[in-house]
């Protein structure tokens, strides 16, 4: 049994998928999620890697991989980790409930790095992509909003055009663009409670 942890940044979730039953027997993956759990990330990378070279890329240690990268500030490789976790994912063929739980929590993860960019259409379509393999998710809901609304409003500030120094210290936000920020900042406060309460609830899954 590994427990799945949520680890969470301010407004978002990064998902963090144990080791699967079948392959807890290995000794380096299991001493990886120890580590990374301790926050102990480079030796985490380093028994995962281990795992790689002789087991090959399973898609699961490509994701536990480019958690590890993103832990470590790493985020392009992370990202390319995550993709090539769910496209290896996506290609065994039928999709059982593993598979699906490690797709979606691959494009979640790329979305929250997407978002935490600033990259809000990426983010939207990878938070999208993880609603269509888990509908019922709230979480992948919500950060569908959260991205969309955060596109429009960068959009908004795009079409005023850049503000001069002088501007900046009076009231140079349309009405549209504060009613968008502050439905955002309300939200975000509410996807924070929420996830502080879900952190206090012991989860145990089997992948």
């Amino acid at each position: 049994m590994a427990k799945a942890l949520l680890k969470a940044s301010p407004f978002l979730l990064v998902i963090v998928l144990g080791s699967c039953s079948a392959v807890s027997p290995m000794v380096s993956v299991v001493r990886g999620n120890l580590a990374y759990v301790r926050g102990e990330y480079q030796a985490a990378l380093v028994h995962y890697l281990d795992t790689q070279e002789r087991r090959g890329d399973r898609s699961w240690l490509l994701f536990n991989i480019g958690n590890v990268y993103y832990a470590l500030g790493e985020h392009d490789a992370a990202l390319a980790s995550w993709q090539d976790a769910m496209q290896r994912a996506s290609g065994n063929g039928s999709r059982t409930a593993q598979t699906a739980a490690l797709i979606y929590a691959s494009a979640f993860n790329r979305g929250v790095l997407f978002y935490e960019r600033g990259l809000y259409q990426e983010a939207h379509d990878e938070f999208r992509y993880a609603l269509e393999v888990n509908s019922r998710s709230v979480a992948a809901k919500t950060n569908v909003e959260l991205a969309l609304l955060r596109r429009r409003a960068a959009e908004e500030a795009r079409r005023l055009g850049p503000v001069s120094p002088d501007s900046r210290q009076g009231d140079v936000d349309t009405p549209q663009t504060v009613r968008i920020l502050e439905y955002i900042r309300r939200k975000e406060a509410q996807r924070w409670h929420a996830n502080r309460d879900a952190d206090q609830l012991s989860d145990q899954r089997d992948w």
